[in-house]
Order: C-alpha cells, then structure tokens, then sequence
C-alpha cells in the first residue's frame, strides 16, 4: 500500500526529463490527483506509456499522454473566483445596457392620452369630411351622364382618403402645448 502524499509536505522535485518512482510522483507532476491518473490510465488503456513492473515511470510520455487526451485535473474555487467576477461584471454591464435601451424605447413611444386625443380629432374631421360627401357630390352629379359621374366621384373619394390619411393633429396639439407653458 502506498502513502499519499499529506497536504502539509512539500512537492517532490522531478526533472521533467526523468523519472518517478511513482504514479504519486507523476501525478503531482501533472498537476492532477492521484485518482484523476488511474482514471485516465483506465480509459485510455491502449496507449498510455509503458514501464517496468514497479519501475520508473517516464515522466516526459506520461506529459505527451495527458496533453494528447487532455487529461486534466479539476480547478480550485480560488482560480474560479476571477472568473465569476468577470462574469458577475458582464451580467450588470448587459443589464445596465438592456435598462438603458428599454428607457430610450419608453421616451420614444406615444403616450396613450397623446394617441386618444389625435384618434379622436383624425375620427371626427374623417365623419365631418364623410357627412359633407353626399351633398358635395350631389351638387357636381346634377346633370351629368353616367360616365362623367365616375371622374368626380373618385375625386371625391380621393379627398376622403387624404383627410384620413393626414394626420396632422399631433403637431397642432404639440404647438398648443408650447404656447401653453
């Protein structure tokens, strides 16, 4: 039975050339665990570096290995600490940012009294344009062949369709508004 090495005692030193006269040793060369070697050792099996029987272990193959399979050991929680920090960083810049973008979005919009108020005046001069309609093109229509109605009518339409498509509204009401203050 093998003794681990304990937290306390200081690393072996190895010329990265050499050899160990244990997996301990390779392993602490590596930078993994015991446990983290003889997995790897089981899982790729067929091509791991040779040795004798309780011989050296060839430090320099055993590196080549690990880099080849990427056999790696897990990561401290100290050395993931600046990570979470960059990461925590980037969250409050892209929640600032999505904030920030959100408030311009908001100052663009409409407020819905403004849309009421301009619906309701665009409403009104389309049913005025709308109730004129009949006596205007009763008075053009009067003695007019059936031909000669269609030009005037669509004339008629037209002017409907502007006044409906005119939206001006909003502009006299924000001038309103600067006389007032």
């Amino acid at each position: 039975m093998k003794r681990k090495r304990k937290a306390g005692r200081p690393r072996k030193k190895f010329d990265p050339d050499g050899f160990s006269p244990d997996l301990d040793g390779v392993a602490e060369h590596l930078g993994i665990s015991l446990r983290a070697l003889h997995n790897a050792r089981k899982r790729f099996a067929k091509d791991r570096p040779k040795h004798r029987a309780g011989g050296p272990y060839p430090m320099r193959a055993y590196k080549n290995w690990a880099d080849h399979h990427g056999v790696t050991g897990r990561r401290k929680q100290e050395d993931l600490v600046e990570e979470q920090d960059i990461r925590l960083r980037r969250d409050r810049l892209r929640l600032a940012r999505e904030e920030f973008e959100f408030e311009q979005i908001k100052e663009q919009m409409l407020p819905v009294s403004q849309f009421q108020i301009a619906l309701t005046k665009m409403v009104a001069a389309f049913l005025a344009a709308l109730n004129a309609f009949p006596s205007r093109v009763n008075e053009q229509l009067e003695g007019l062949s059936f031909d000669d109605r269609a030009p005037v009518l669509e004339q008629e339409v037209e002017l409907l369709k502007k006044t409906l498509a005119g939206c001006d509204y909003l502009q006299a009401e924000s001038n309103d508004q600067e006389f007032s203050e």
